[in-house]
């Protein structure tokens, strides 16, 4: 029932805020932003406003004007709190204001009401980023028409036992093993690593997107990196303790994903560094 009444409520209106407040992007991109684009491209004489952060612009950038972003400044503890579905201060702030400065548009709380395949008809993952030549002009310059690998190493400090346990501990020891054998860009940010190609952009995640489009494969810890190139298509490996969630549940295109599990996350590099050769070997077979 709630399901419909989302639906009909949708129906209704020609004026709808999404509001996107998970911070993190591999929420968003798993959870809300797929089916947001997919509805935008199905409704196109509705008017459709974001409620989203700058980083996450680029999830929905190459569907929407400038004009039709309303952006939010992820607090100082989002990250550690952004899976925390309790009452959020934050949150019922900005949706009130929200309410107050566009009173005439139906709003749409993620938190309140998750993404669903019973509301919306389904995800769009196109993107294209041909208009903006900044962009394509920027990952051309990191490439130099190499073969490239794309690494998501998550390393996190939040506060939070959860999320920073997830941390793989040895991403420096690991590309200091594979990094004469691979072109290797880092596709996390504000984290540098050495032996590898580091970067930062203003619209980094825009950047990624586009690096995924030509990279041979991708290496990362259990986390939205993962979750990225499958959506992207390309084939990955990861270290993680929840190996069926990236490799089936969250990979819509049945893409070449590889978990080895580690539950503590605590691989000897060495391992990890034969397990990716080996998998190279695999998806060039």
């Amino acid at each position: 029932m709630k399901f419909q009444i989302i639906q009909k409520n949708l129906k209704l209106v020609n004026k709808i805020i999404f509001s996107d407040c998970y911070y993190e992007w591999g929420w968003t991109l798993s959870k809300f932003s797929g089916y947001i684009r997919k509805y935008k491209l199905d409704n196109p004489k509705k008017k459709i406003l974001i409620h989203t952060c700058k980083e996450n612009k680029a999830l929905y950038y190459d569907l929407f004007d400038e004009n039709d972003f309303i952006y939010y400044k992820i607090p100082d503890n989002g990250y550690s709190n952004c899976y925390d579905f309790s009452d959020d201060t934050f949150i019922k702030n900005e949706i009130k204001n929200l309410q107050k400065k566009y009173s005439n548009y139906f709003i749409y709380n993620l938190r309140r009401s998750r993404c669903d395949k019973q509301v919306f008809s389904g995800c769009d993952f196109d993107y294209n980023f041909s208009n903006n030549e900044d962009i394509i002009d920027f990952a051309c310059s990191l490439i130099n028409e190499k073969n490239y690998i794309c690494v998501f190493p998550r390393y996190r400090k939040t506060g939070n036992t959860r999320i920073d346990g997830r941390n793989y501990p040895y991403w420096q020891e690991l590309f200091e093993i594979i990094g004469d054998k691979y072109n290797i860009i880092n596709c996390t940010p504000n984290i540098k690593y050495n032996n590898i190609i580091n970067f930062q952009h203003n619209n980094f995640l825009a950047v990624v997107i586009e690096l995924l489009n030509y990279c041979d494969f991708c290496i990362s810890s259990q986390s939205s990196g993962t979750i990225l190139s499958n959506i992207m298509k390309r084939e990955n490996i990861f270290i993680g303790d929840d190996i069926e969630r990236c490799e089936i549940l969250e990979n819509p295109f049945k893409i070449k994903c590889l978990g080895i599990y580690s539950q503590n996350y605590n691989l000897s590099p060495e391992e990890f560094a034969k397990q990716i050769i080996k998998f190279e070997k695999e998806i060039n077979t």
